[in-house]
This record gives structure tokens, sequence and C-alpha cells, in this order.
């Protein structure tokens, strides 16, 4: 009989041995199984993170594009920046937080029901005073939270703009010696909005600190009670009691995180208010207007009246045509608009009232009609970037051609990478009059119809803005210009028509 046991115990001990192999791999499998679902899991959820971060980005770029030249000058490009960044990042971001907020309370529904099972009226009683504690928690943080964020939003804001700033007016801010004042409004910004920051990284872990807190003291003293006791000797209670503290262990970090995310949302609620306020289609958007006009009118305007205000109005009941071979001069006083004007004709502004009838000459094509300002706006790139602009149909001898239109194409032929020349942020390593014929060289290379020039030759010498307007005249020939000039010598020499504004 004592041999049968030992036959027996010696079997069941070797079975147990041969299993063993098998379980410790089973454990290492499902192990490494779990970490690839989580890795998974994070990197899939970093992914659509980013997805959401380049939609939103590019629905913002798409509709800043569309705007009007009125509508989009009425925030700066910093704000706008921040927008199409720090905006587009954050409200990506809140998705995230709603699937940690799901998958928080996902794991707790399932935790609950398992603990259920064992403690109906201990789990109902601990979700109610879950819920209760989140309804006061809420209610206490969502003010702070909403104003943390309010300020962080304004902060941003005045930190992008104090940026642009500085690195837009590096040259005015040390002539006038004022580079250490603009630096430190720029750092007083930061400092606001690193301690709104801090405000919001905390504020949604309050919750969770108090919870988790309150939860390990309940637990401890429960624990405690029931080991002093006699009820706590029976090895049935204690095998319960230590289930239901190891399952404790996973159900305070799942209460902790949902209370976290719902508090993370609250902050990111205004993160996405923003974004879709910005994504609202504009109703004034510019509006192309074709119209069958006689064979040699290109445009036609017809009684417009705009205004930036209602106490002042600079345009009023305006109609003329723009007929092929004209070259039509705007003159008038500093402020009549002028300028206004010539973006209304280019279609960057919408008219109040009136129409902006184009030919099919204009309609047909974006590039027929050039519009060249008195402050020319380069890339950061070449010169034959800056020239060809966009156009993947690169012509190096119409480069050239229009180059020497505007004078500019002896100084490029000299430099030791000519067209390949790197012209510095925004043309720096250029002077003024180099940037506007670069400018102008532009708007020829795309060949337009109808050339509009803002004051574009202001920054040349007399002699050499005669020879670039002569040679622009030439060249459009076969089309129209409207130009507006500082010296009234240019509109009785060049001009077929004179139009006070």
């Amino acid at each position: 009989m004592c041999l049968q046991r030992e036959q027996v115990t010696f079997l069941d001990l070797t079975v147990r041995e041969s299993s063993l192999p098998i379980i410790i791999c089973g454990f290492i499998l499902l192990t490494l199984i779990r970490q690839f679902i989580e890795f998974l899991s994070v990197r899939q959820s970093r992914r659509f993170t980013q997805l959401l971060y380049r939609e939103y980005s590019s629905q913002l770029l798409d509709n800043y594009l569309h705007l009007s030249w009125r509508q989009f000058s009425e925030e700066t490009k910093a704000v706008r920046i921040k927008h199409l960044t720090a905006t587009a990042l954050d409200s990506a971001f809140s998705y995230q937080v709603l699937f940690n907020f799901i998958g928080s309370f996902i794991t707790l529904f399932l935790l609950s029901g398992t603990m259920f099972a064992a403690a109906p009226l201990i789990v109902l009683s601990g979700l109610i005073l879950l819920l209760l504690f989140n309804k006061v928690t809420s209610s206490k943080m969502k003010d702070k939270i909403n104003q943390a964020t309010h300020e962080h939003n304004i902060y941003e804001q005045n930190y992008y703009n104090r940026l642009h700033e500085n690195l837009n007016m590096f040259r005015e801010t040390k002539l006038f010696g004022v580079t250490n004042k603009m630096k430190n409004r720029a750092k007083s910004e930061l400092q606001r909005l690193s301690d709104t920051k801090i405000k919001l990284s905390i504020f949604p872990h309050i919750p969770k600190i108090l919870l988790e807190s309150i939860f390990t003291i309940a637990i401890g003293v429960g624990l405690f009670y029931f080991v002093l006791s006699d009820k706590g000797r029976t090895p049935e209670l204690i095998a319960n009691l230590a289930s239901f503290a190891i399952l404790s262990r996973r159900l305070i970090p799942s209460m902790s995180l949902l209370l976290s995310s719902y508090a993370e949302l609250e902050g990111t609620y205004s993160q996405l208010k923003i974004l879709n306020s910005e994504l609202t289609p504009s109703p004034n958007r510019v509006k192309s207007h074709f119209k069958e006009l006689p064979e040699n009118v290109l445009l036609s305007i017809s009684t417009i009246t705009f205004s930036y205000s209602k106490e002042q109005q600079t345009i009023n009941d305006l109609s003329f045509d723009v007929a092929i071979g004209d070259c039509i001069s705007l003159m008038g006083e500093s402020g009549k608009g002028k300028s206004t004007l010539m973006m209304i004709i280019a279609g960057l502004i919408e008219p109040d009232k009136g129409s902006v009838y184009h030919s099919k000459a204009l309609f047909a094509a974006n590039n027929r009609i050039a519009y060249v300002p008195q402050e020319t706006t380069l890339l950061s790139g070449s010169i034959l970037e800056n020239i060809v602009f966009g156009n993947d149909n690169i012509e190096e001898q119409r480069i050239w051609q229009v180059l020497s239109l505007v004078r500019l194409d002896e100084l490029i032929h000299q430099l030791p990478n000519g067209l390949q020349t790197y012209i510095g942020d925004n043309g720096i390593f250029l002077s003024g009059g180099q940037r506007q014929r670069i400018g102008i060289a532009r708007a020829l290379y795309h060949n337009p119809k109808l050339l509009l020039l803002d004051e574009a030759t202001s920054a040349l010498d007399e002699e050499t803005e005669k020879i670039v307007m002569t040679n622009i005249q030439d060249q459009m020939k076969d089309g129209s210009i409207v130009f507006i000039s500082h010296r009234k010598e240019n509109s009785t020499h060049f001009a077929t028509r004179i139009m006070e504004i």
C-alpha cells in the first residue's frame, strides 16, 4: 500500500515536473503577446492622434488660404501659426484622452463585475461613492480648469505674437536699443504660459490623488478590522479579502485614470471649440465673377462700394473697365483707397456692394492676374525658386528674359551660384530695389494678362525705374497694366488713362 502511494506520488511529481516547462513557456508567451498587443495599441493610438493633427492642420491651412485679405488680416500671422500647430495638436490629443476615458471605464466595469459576485453590497456602495466623489470634485475643479484653459489660450497667443515681433523686427529692436525690453516681454508671456501649463497638468490629477488616498485608507482600515476581529480568522474570509485587495490594486488605477481623463476632457474641450470656430467656413470668401464682356475688355468694375468701418467709406459707387492695351494710373492722396482698389481688382478683397467681372481670359486661370505690392515678400530660398514661385514648368531661358526686363540679369550672372543664390529670410541679402525687381520678374514670368503694380518701383532710382517701366509696358502690350506710382511724371509718361481716386 505504501509502495503504491509512493508510486502515485512519484508519478504525480513526474507529471508536474514535465508540465513545468510548458507552464513557464505559456507564461512567457502570454506575457509577450500582452506586451505586443499593448505596443500595437500605443502605436495605433499615436498614429491616430498624428493623423487627426495632420488633418486638422491641413484643413486650417486650407481655410486660411481661402479667406479674403480683409478677414486674413483680422488676426496676426503668429496666432494663425499657433492654431496650425499647438491648437491642432491639442485638439487631436483630446481624442487620445477620450480613448483613455473609455478604456478605463471598460476596465472599471469588468473589475467591478468580478468583485460584484463576491461582495455586491460593497461594490455598489463603492460605485455610488465614486459617482458622488466625481460630482463633487468635478464641480470644484471645472471652474478652475476652464479658467486656466482660458488663460492658457491668451498667454499662448501673446507668446506667439511676442516671438514673431522679436524675430521679425530684429534690426529695429537693435537700432532703437530695445532688444532686452522686447526679449523680456516675450519671457514674461512665456512665464505666464508656463505657470498656466503647470496648473493644467496638475488640476486633472487632484481628484485621482484624493481618490487613491481615500480608497487605500478605506481598504487598509477594512483589512485591519477583519484581521483584529474574530471574523478575520477563517481561511475562506482571508482568501476573499486577499482576492479583494488584489483586484482593488487594479481597480484603483482604473478609477483614477477615469477621473483624470474626465478632467482632461474638460480642458481639451476649449481647444476643440477654438478649432471648430477656426474651421467654420467663412461666409465672406472672395468669389470670382464671370461675365461675357466685349472682346477687348479684360475686367469690368460695376458700381462697387467698400469701407473698412461704418464711419469711413473708402470707395463709393465706382465703375470702370480695363481693356487690352490700357495702362491705367491710379492717383490720389494717401489713404483714399488706391491700394484697396488694387486688391479688389486682384480678387483679394470682396467689395461690400457691386461686382467685379472677369472676362474669359482672366477667369480661365488663376495666374492671369499678377499683383506686385510695394513691400515684396520673398521665399527664403534661391533666386530661381522666387522667380518660378511654385510653377513646376521651369523655363530657364524665360527666367533670364524677365530678369533682363527688370535689369537684374547682369548682377545675377556675376554671382558664384547664379540663379541658385540663396537670398536669406524674405530676401534679407538683397537691397530694397532688388527685392522689388525680383517681385516684378516673378509676376512677369507667370505671363499675366493683367498686371497690377502697387508702388512696386518705389525703391528704384529714377533712371532704373523708367527703364523697367518701359520694358514692362513693352512686355504687356497684349495685356493691361494698372499701377500706382509715387512719382507723378510716371503717370504722364506711361499712363494711357489717369484715374483720380
